[in-house]
């Protein structure tokens, strides 16, 4: 089974998807209005944006009019931070990273390292193997930032 591409997000910094998060909280609704508050380009807007649909703490009901979803009203409620339980939920429930997850756990013994040579074919060759029900969010969870600043430029 393969992933379709606009499920795989292109934000790279869980951080900025949880910025992107509480400028919707805070009224910006445009990929315009999240680049400017997470200080990246227009494009970059667009590309946190759908992360943080991809995680179902947004969405987009109307071109380019962005709102928080239920999930994302409670994890804005419960407090907008990266060890967030709702929000570590969010990230291991979206599809690429429940295909992903198999694959880490058949290397737990030996571990996954970056660097090794062959892993993205090891990659590759695992995730051919399981089963089409089996669906990782590339988003880097930085582990050195606990929370985001709930106050930016306005939105």
């Amino acid at each position: 089974m393969r992933i379709p591409s606009d499920e795989i997000p292109q934000a790279d910094r869980l951080s900025e998807v949880l910025r992107t998060v509480i400028c919707i909280s805070q009224g910006g609704q445009s990929f315009q209005e999240i680049a400017a508050f997470i200080n990246k380009v227009e494009r970059q807007g667009r590309y946190y944006r759908k992360a943080a649909e991809i995680i179902g703490m947004v969405e987009t009901p109307v071109r380019n009019q962005s709102v928080l979803t239920p999930l994302g009203q409670q994890f804005i409620q419960s407090g907008a931070t990266l060890n967030n339980p709702l929000l570590i939920q969010s990230v291991l429930n979206s599809r690429i990273f429940q295909r992903i997850i198999p694959f880490l756990e058949l290397r737990s013994a030996t571990g996954v390292i970056r660097d090794r040579p062959n892993t993205k074919a090891d990659l590759a060759k695992e995730l051919k193997k399981l089963p089409a029900d089996n669906i990782i969010l590339g988003l880097n969870i930085e582990h050195h930032q606990n929370k985001i600043p709930l106050v930016s430029t306005p939105c």
